[in-house]
């Protein structure tokens, strides 16, 4: 569940370029 977390924040951040 950390992972979904993370991807939620970054997206809102504007995706840093995780995917």
């Amino acid at each position: 569940m950390v992972e979904e977390s993370l991807v939620e924040e970054v997206s809102i951040d504007g995706m840093c370029g995780v995917y």
